[in-house]
């Protein structure tokens, strides 16, 4: 029986597409910054992408749903010519409305979001496990259609775009992330994303499965023909790494098949994943010594028991395979950095505090306070009184001048 494949559903309009108004000319089509990136990306992960759209504009006359697919076809256009891997594999749209003033469109939908009916129908038609996907939107309504097809949520707030009329609607459900652009969005799916369950005999491994660093530490081609999760897990076998290594009764390749993971944590060397180098996690032994205290000439062993032991029921679960959250972190890490950089670049170009421009704007400054001074003494005098705040106003006015010059 064939897995049920995973979905990233995309909404369109502000989230591939950048327009706040009814789009039905695909001349508009603008791609949203990072769409080619995040498109090409979700297939790269392993998940078959969706676009889903409400576009009431059908029953309210200003456009077809022939004049949609066109600019749906025009975004794939844009998509294909920026990376040939970003592809839309299903466009789902709902033109009903129950205001609409073009029948038979003018009525309630299950297919309009909030409601989930475009989901489970791109379900239907593409095999999709839904509690195993992901809807990326910059509305509200995005959120809430996710969640009742059961999918995990991430709602867009882009604080670089207008924000929509339906972006600003009441949120009522919680998503499980708030992205501050696709790339962001794309973060956290690849963070949070669960492999699906492998089937018996079912081959998950080929030549870039195995990572490099752990090409000295097990058989890779013994691994490669094997080619199944269960076998691999029964036939890792761990290379010699020094030659005054542990004697064979207290090396990994012979330590029990149940091994508290605490002995290697207080060894300081923690279990903990760094990625997740298989498709799913697979059910094996953790290879470790069975000695709480690791030998530096053991350093291969413990190292081989960390990446065991990341890919063992322990670590990782049958319906959860996390990538490492320092990825995330050195992304937040680099983006921070960046806004450092470049407020130190604003600070370099402002001017001195010092300049002639400004000397000369506080002495004039003190002259007009004095020619205001002047005037509400020599109020009774009508002619001295206007002339002394036309004094003022042109100090002011020459002040006002000689900041501008200090600014540039």
């Amino acid at each position: 029986m064939a897995m049920k494949r995973q979905a990233v559903f995309f909404d369109r309009d502000n989230t591939l597409i950048v327009t706040n108004d009814y789009l039905g000319e695909p001349s508009r089509v603008r791609l949203y910054d990072g769409a080619t990136d995040a498109v090409a990306r979700a297939h790269r992960l392993g998940y078959v992408v969706v676009v889903f759209s409400n576009q009431s504009g059908v029953a309210r006359g200003m456009y077809s749903e022939d004049d949609v697919r066109k600019v749906n076809a025009r975004l794939d256009e844009l998509l294909l010519e920026g990376d040939a891997t970003a592809i839309v594999d299903r466009h789902e749209f709902c033109p009903d409305h129950p205001n609409g003033a073009v029948e038979p469109y003018n009525r309630e939908s299950p297919r309009r979001k909030p409601a989930p009916g475009m989901l489970f129908d791109a379900a239907r038609a593409l095999d999709i496990d839904l509690q195993l996907s992901w809807t990326i939107g910059d509305a509200p309504r995005d959120v809430e259609a996710g969640k009742r097809a059961g999918c995990r949520t991430v709602l867009m707030k882009d604080s670089l775009v207008p924000a929509s009329l339906a972006a600003t609607e009441r949120l009522t459900v919680e998503p499980d992330y708030i992205a501050a652009n696709l790339e962001d969005a794309m973060d956290f799916v690849e963070m949070h994303r669960t492999a699906a369950p492998v089937e018996e005999g079912e081959a998950i491994i080929d030549e870039h499965s195995v990572p490099a660093e752990l090409h000295s530490l097990i058989d890779v081609p013994q691994v490669l023909a094997v080619g199944n999760a269960q076998q691999f897990a029964d036939q890792v076998s761990l290379k010699e790494s020094d030659e005054d290594a542990d004697p064979p009764e207290e090396s990994a390749a012979n330590a029990p098949e149940s091994v508290d993971t605490s002995g290697i944590e207080s060894a300081g060397r923690t279990a903990r994943p760094i990625m997740p180098y298989l498709t799913a996690p697979v059910s094996m032994p953790i290879l470790a010594s069975s000695s709480t205290e690791i030998p530096a000439a053991s350093q291969a062993s413990t190292q081989a028991a960390s990446h065991a032991s990341m890919l063992s029921g322990g670590s990782l679960s049958a319906d959860k395979v996390v990538m490492d959250p320092l990825i995330k972190e050195l992304k937040t890490l680099q983006r921070q950095q960046t806004q450092i950089i470049d407020e130190l670049r604003h600070l370099s170009d402002k001017p001195q505090d010092f300049s002639v421009a400004r000397l000369l704007a506080g002495i004039m400054l003190g002259f007009s306070i004095a020619a205001m001074f002047g005037a509400w003494l020599y109020k009774d005098s009508t002619a001295t009184h206007m002339s002394l705040i036309l004094v003022a106003i042109w100090l002011q006015v020459g002040v006002a001048s000689l900041m501008l010059m200090s600014s540039k």
